[in-house]
């Protein structure tokens, strides 16, 4: 497990109370306690995510209509 994973992991399971494991903790987990506590920077992952999607669509479309 990485560093970082491990911090994230130890976070959420800090925050809920938890002895935790690597099972312990979901991704869903993870998400509600970093939009909690980290409202601007799950925001700023959330536009990068929608413009990169947004942009593949793009891309995907363009061969298509060539």
């Amino acid at each position: 497990m990485t560093d970082i994973k491990q911090v994230l992991v130890n976070y959420s399971g800090e925050k809920r109370s938890l002895k935790v494991e690597e099972d312990d903790v979901t991704v869903e987990m993870l998400v509600e306690d970093l939009c909690e506590g980290f409202p601007e920077l799950v925001l700023k992952l959330a536009e990068e995510n929608f413009i990169r999607g947004y942009q593949q669509a793009i891309n995907d479309v363009r061969p298509l209509t060539k």
